[in-house]
């Protein structure tokens, strides 16, 4: 299927960046454990009306994104945490919208590059370091996130601490 673009006006921009914005914020607190509310002070490029002030960051993406990913992401990281690893986030990002015109809702293409911290419950940290293509999909009202597909864009260069 070829899918014809055209450039998105600036409204169309706007929410979406949000959108994105804040699914890799939501996202990354979920794995990380971090409960509360996002403010201004925290995070000033979270613009969610009525969905910051929620404390749960899975109740946050329970707001704006598809109820089928959120139950197919949450055993995965129910087992992350379970497993007591941590993690502090850290991205590069680059952001381009694609509109298609054959009928489907809008989409998104990013390119990620984590420098994100992970550690192991035994102690041993490790920091990926990969460029990660994140492509999100929405519904034709900008509403929600309709689906994600994350691969990655390039081979991972490890830093991981000496055994």
């Amino acid at each position: 299927m070829i899918l014809a673009r055209r450039e998105p006006d600036a409204a169309h921009l706007s929410r979406v960046a949000l959108l994105v914005h804040a699914l890799i914020h939501d996202l990354a607190a979920w794995m990380a454990g971090v409960e509360g509310p996002v403010t201004p002070g925290s995070n000033p490029s979270y613009r969610l009306d009525g969905v910051a002030a929620l404390p749960s960051p899975r109740e946050r993406l329970r707001r704006y994104v598809d109820p089928s990913i959120l139950r197919a992401w949450s055993p995965a990281i129910a087992e992350w945490r379970a497993l007591g690893h941590g993690y502090r986030p850290r991205f590069e990002r680059r952001l381009q919208v694609h509109l298609s015109t054959n009928g489907g809702g809008p989409r998104a293409e990013l390119l990620l590059r984590d420098q994100s911290t992970i550690e192991s419950p035994d102690g041993v940290w490790w920091k990926p370091d990969r460029t990660w293509r994140l492509v999100v999909g929405f519904d034709g009202a900008l509403d929600r996130i309709a689906s994600i597909e994350l691969r990655p864009d390039e081979p991972e260069r490890s830093a991981r601490p000496p055994r």
